[in-house]
C-alpha cells in the first residue's frame, strides 16, 4: 500500500491504495482527499455609460470566500470459487462541494452627480456527488469450452444539492427588485441495470448467445424559489422544478454465428419495450 500527502497555503491532500491477494481472493481500496480555499477574492468593476443627459456610471465591488473540499474513494473485489465460477463487485465514490460567501457593494452616480447604491449578501452551498457499483457472476463449463453464463448488476446515482440565499440592503431603485430571495435545489438520477447472457457452442465454427436487461432510470428535481415577504421566506412557482421522470426498459435477444470456410453468417433477433411515467408539481408541466 501507499500513503501520500500534501499541503499549501491554500489547502490539503493525501490519498491512499492498498491492495491484497490470497489464495483465490484479491481486494484493492483507493481513496483520496483534498480541501481547497479562496478567501479573500477582490473585484472592482467600472462600468461607463454616455447617454444624452450625461455621463452615468455603476462602480461595482465584491469580496468573496470559497471553500472547495473534494473526497473520492474506490474498492475493488474478486473471488474465484472454483475453476468454473467467478463473482467480482466494485463501488466507487466522488463528492465535491463547494461554499461561497460574498459582499458586492454598488454605487450609481447619475448625469446630475446624484449617487445611489445597494449592498448585496450571498451565500452559495453546492453538492455534487457521485455513485456507483457492479456486481458480477459468471460461470463456465470446463467440459463445453466456450459455454457461459454471465449474470450482472450495475447502479449508478448523481445526488446533487444547490442552496443559494441572497439578501440586499440599501436604497430602493427604480426597475431593480431588491427582495431578498432563497433557493434549495436538490436533483438526482438514479439507473439500476440487471443483465443475462448464455453463450453456447453448437459445433464447429457455430454458437448460440441469449439473453435479457432491464434497466430502471429514475431522473428526479426539487427545487424551490422563495422570496422574502411579510417577515419570511414565502415559496414562489416562479423558476421553480419539482418532477419525477422514471424510465423503465425490458429487452431480450438471441443471435446465431457460423462460420464456414469462406462464408460466414450471423442472425439474430431482439426485442425491447419501455415504459415511460413523468409526475411534476402542480403548475409546472404535465403528468404522463
Amino acid at each position: 500500500g501507499t500513503v501520500t500527502a500534501q499541503a499549501s497555503s491554500r489547502g490539503f491532500g493525501g490519498s491512499v491504495y492498498y491492495s491484497m491477494q490470497k489464495d483465490k481472493f484479491s481486494l484493492s481500496l483507493n481513496g483520496s482527499v483534498n480541501s481547497m480555499s479562496n478567501d479573500g477574492t477582490s473585484t472592482t468593476i467600472e462600468r461607463i455609460q454616455d447617454t444624452p443627459a450625461g455621463r452615468m456610471s455603476t462602480l461595482t465591488t465584491t469580496e468573496s470566500d470559497m471553500k472547495s473540499p473534494m473526497k473520492m474513494g474506490s474498492v475493488s473485489a474478486n473471488y474465484e470459487i472454483d475453476s468454473e465460477n467467478i463473482i467480482s463487485a466494485t463501488a466507487s465514490i466522488m463528492s465535491f462541494n463547494s461554499t461561497s460567501d460574498g459582499l458586492t457593494s454598488t454605487l450609481i452616480t447619475y448625469p446630475d452627480a446624484t449617487t445611489t447604491g445597494y449592498d448585496g449578501i450571498s451565500n452559495t452551498e453546492m453538492s455534487h456527488n457521485s455513485i456507483n457499483a457492479s456486481l458480477d457472476y459468471q460461470h463456465s463449463w470446463n467440459d463445453t469450452p466456450g459455454r457461459s453464463l454471465v449474470l450482472s448488476y450495475q447502479f449508478t446515482g448523481t445526488p446533487s444539492v444547490n442552496n443559494t440565499l441572497n439578501t440586499y440592503g440599501g436604497s430602493s431603485i427604480a426597475g431593480l427588485d431588491l427582495t431578498d430571495r432563497k433557493a434549495d435545489g436538490k436533483s438526482n438520477s438514479i439507473n439500476h441495470t440487471f443483465q443475462a447472457d448464455f453463450t453456447t457452442p453448437l459445433g464447429k465454427g457455430q454458437s448460440l448467445s441469449a439473453g435479457a436487461k432491464a434497466i430502471y432510470r429514475n431522473n428526479s428535481s426539487d427545487q424551490t424559489n422563495y422570496l422574502w415577504l411579510e417577515g419570511g421566506f414565502v415559496p414562489t412557482g416562479t423558476g421553480s422544478l419539482n418532477y419525477d421522470y422514471y424510465n423503465k426498459i425490458a429487452s431480450a435477444y438471441t443471435e446465431y454465428t457460423g462460420n464456414f470456410g469462406l462464408v460466414s453468417l450471423k442472425a439474430g433477433l431482439r426485442y425491447e419495450y419501455p415504459w415511460q411515467d413523468v409526475t411534476s408539481a402542480a403548475g409546472q408541466g404535465t403528468d404522463f
